[in-house]
This record gives structure tokens, sequence and C-alpha cells, in this order.
């Protein structure tokens, strides 16, 4: 998996404790290439307490702090509005 999947799952297993503590969250997202560009999307999936798994997406958008930079946003479900990625 690569390192950016890896940064991924992690933070939206981090958010998801911090929002819904007491429970066990089970994050797998696929791995994409590029994902550091805005734009870039992936599909992760979810397991809270061994229960079936729930769909999220993880879309890289541009960060608004003064620095610029970027940020991962997170979206319950799987958001059918965005483009595949990497672009083709």
């Amino acid at each position: 998996m690569s390192g950016l999947a890896w940064q991924t799952q992690e933070a939206l297993r981090a958010e998801l404790d911090r929002s819904d503590p007491g429970h066990i969250h089970d994050v797998v997202c696929q791995p994409v290439p590029m994902f550091h560009m805005a734009g870039a999307s992936t599909r992760c999936d979810v397991t809270t307490d061994g229960a079936a798994a729930v769909r999220w997406t993880a879309l890289t958008v541009p960060g608004t702090a003064p620095e610029g930079g970027q940020v991962v946003e997170f979206t319950h479900g799987e958001r059918k509005d965005l483009p595949p990625f990497p672009p083709r």
C-alpha cells in the first residue's frame, strides 16, 4: 500500500475515532497514484465494531491556509459526481 493511501486511511480512522468514541473502526482505502494532487479521490471501506463495511470517499482539495497546500476531505458514501482518477 502506498504511503498516501495509508496516511489517508489513518486520518479517516482518527476522525471517526474522535467523532464516534468507544467503537472500533477498521478503514481500508484503495491506493491511488498521485493522491497528493487536487482532484484526486479514492474510496475507503469502513467497518465499525465488525459490522458490514460502509463506503466513504476521500478527496484531495486545495487547502485554505495562507501557505496553501492540500487537504483531504472525507464524505460518507460514494460520491458519484467525481471523475475517475487518475484522469485518462
